[in-house]
């Protein structure tokens, strides 16, 4: 099994997790995402991936959590996933796409990231962000369901708590 972690599996997965029904995905919401993001940590230790593609049977949706690191401007850039960051010889810290805002500092604002380090690069889908007492929720920008509750380290190669 691929110990890599990625968001969009993550962020689809995530809406079962319990908790969806706090979030409302319609205030709060965060105009200004390339400030929010750039140089930070996004930390989800729930997260699931779904591997079941791969490695049917039982068990093929893991609990892996993400701690991907938003580089590059406040417009957009790579995208690292700092699993067990540079010093692992198993599991280190690598390169896995590329984010980017569109029309920030709006309320048409989203964030998109493109995965690539696995394969074909994904499909990039919208996501509009809303700050909660906990931290900040990922929603669809169509149909606003809530896909991750997540929390933001700042700095890059820190890892999450």
């Amino acid at each position: 099994m691929r110990q890599h972690i990625i968001l969009a599996g993550a962020l689809l997965l995530a809406s079962a997790l319990a908790g969806e029904a706090m979030a409302d995905c319609t205030t709060n919401q965060v105009t200004s995402l390339g400030n929010l993001l750039f140089n930070k940590t996004v930390c989800d230790p729930s997260a699931t991936y779904d591997t079941c593609t791969k490695h049917p049977g039982p068990g093929c949706v893991v609990t892996m959590g993400i701690q991907e690191e938003h580089l590059g401007a406040a417009t957009g850039g790579d995208l690292w996933d700092y699993k067990k960051g540079n010093a692992d010889p198993i599991d280190p810290r690598r390169k896995v796409g590329t984010w980017s805002v569109a029309n920030d500092n709006s309320t048409s604002a989203t964030v998109s990231y493109i995965y690539d380090a696995f394969g074909p690069a994904t499909t990039p889908i919208p996501y509009k962000v809303f700050s909660t007492a906990m931290g900040y929720d990922f929603c669809t920008a169509v149909g606003n369901s809530l896909v991750a509750s997540v929390t933001l380290r700042s700095g890059t190669n820190v890892g999450c708590p």
